[in-house]
């Protein structure tokens, strides 16, 4: 059995075939499909928590902060470069001293690349003044990316440098609606796989931002699950339910998790 989780899949011959050819290319900033924006998050997770998510004047995140702040729950702060292309998700404590997580983004310059090529993550650590942690006590991980013509994560090499040295192959199958069927996850344990069967037909909310998708790995058209609520935009303004857990954008919740957005002169 492979277990690995950062910030955070054998497949047969059928998901061979498993290959999307009818969905929009990803670009930076990724087109809002109804014009609407994550601003908020509330759940619960050993108590009752919300975030609040800030955006800079490009549309970008700058910020993910929350009321509740501590272990497995830091807020998220965001760097870019000049040419707005996302560098670093900084988890930090309350004393914006010291953080969790870190993950540093690099690109290919030369073609000009607004998909990552490699994401290095740092866990727990100081963080200074510089581009990079000042220090860090724990854990390092070095992931490379593979992305199809769409612009989607296919696959992923990981690569822990420490404490405990060891390699995983993380694979995506996408089915021509454009949704994730299925994941594996090849590591020194053996291989784990994953499948996905259910979506429902409304907008997937990670497609707001190309970032969204990218701390979540979550790049398919519609949601793995009905959600108890939806908008008028048919986005999803209540998922999970009684007794579930999950990830949303980085955010571990359990039992139900709602949805704040801004479209337009609206909030919902």
């Amino acid at each position: 059995m492979v277990m690995k989780s950062l910030f955070t899949p054998v497949c047969g011959l059928l998901l061979c075939a498993l290959v999307l050819d009818g969905c929009q290319k990803v670009r930076f900033p990724y087109p809002h499909p109804t014009g609407c924006q994550i601003t908020g998050l509330k759940g619960e997770i050993l108590g009752e928590d919300s975030v609040m998510i800030s955006y800079n004047g490009k549309g970008n995140p700058i910020s993910m902060t929350r009321t509740r702040v501590g272990t497995g729950a830091p807020n998220y702060f965001f760097r870019y470069d000049k040419r707005d292309r996302l560098t670093d998700i900084i988890g930090a404590y309350s004393d914006n001293a010291t953080f969790e997580t870190w993950h540093h983004y690099e690109y290919n310059d030369g073609n000009y690349s607004y998909l990552p090529r490699t994401d290095s993550v740092y866990l727990f650590g100081i963080i200074g003044n510089g581009p990079l942690p000042d220090s860090v006590f724990f854990g390092v991980r070095a992931s490379d990316f593979t992305f199809d013509i769409y612009g989607r994560i296919i696959k992923v090499i990981e690569t822990d440098v420490r404490p405990y040295p060891a390699v995983y192959t993380d694979l995506y199958y996408y089915n021509p609606q454009g949704n994730l069927v299925a994941t594996s996850l090849t590591g020194t344990g053996g291989v784990d796989s994953v499948t996905y069967t259910s979506y429902d037909t409304h907008t997937n909310p990670h497609r707001m931002h190309p970032i969204w998708q990218l701390i979540d790995r979550d790049y398919s058209i519609n949601n793995r699950q009905a959600a108890v609520a939806y908008n008028s935009f048919g986005l999803p303004t209540i998922i999970g339910g009684k007794g579930s857990s999950g990830i949303f954008l980085g955010y571990y919740f359990s039992g139900e998790l709602e949805i704040d957005y801004t479209c337009g002169a609206e909030r919902f």
